[in-house]
């Protein structure tokens, strides 16, 4: 974690809890995100040390490039459910083309499916 991240002292912001530490974050949390580009091609580690992987159930990565990133690897050996970057990409692209186009795509699972195979 870049070490010149402003602190912030703990406070209550309405729909969640701003805490100085990610340990302090991640206590109690039935599941923890990861919306930094730490894990991403180029940017290599985690935001969560492996004990704090423990008492969660879920994990979220929005990091969709590589789809299977030290956090996700992580979490899945701790036990948790696990949830990657893709569908995130996926829905974003879907959403920009229907903003763009003022259109959806006709066929969502064929899209998903062309999108996901390597071939042109």
């Amino acid at each position: 974690i870049p070490q010149d991240l402003p602190q912030r002292p703990v406070q209550d912001v309405g729909c969640g809890v701003v805490c100085d530490t990610i340990g302090d974050a991640a206590q109690g949390a039935s599941g923890l995100a990861n919306c930094t580009p730490l894990g991403m091609e180029g940017y290599g580690g985690t935001a969560f040390r492996t004990d704090l992987l423990r008492d969660g159930d879920w994990a979220f990565d929005a990091v969709y490039q590589p789809l299977e990133t030290s956090f996700l690897r992580d979490a899945k050996a701790a036990g948790l459910r696990i949830l990657d970057g893709y569908e995130l990409h996926f829905h974003q692209g879907i959403l920009a083309f229907q903003h763009f186009t003022g259109r959806m795509p006709a066929d969502l699972s064929t899209l998903r499916r062309k999108h996901l195979s390597p071939d042109p």
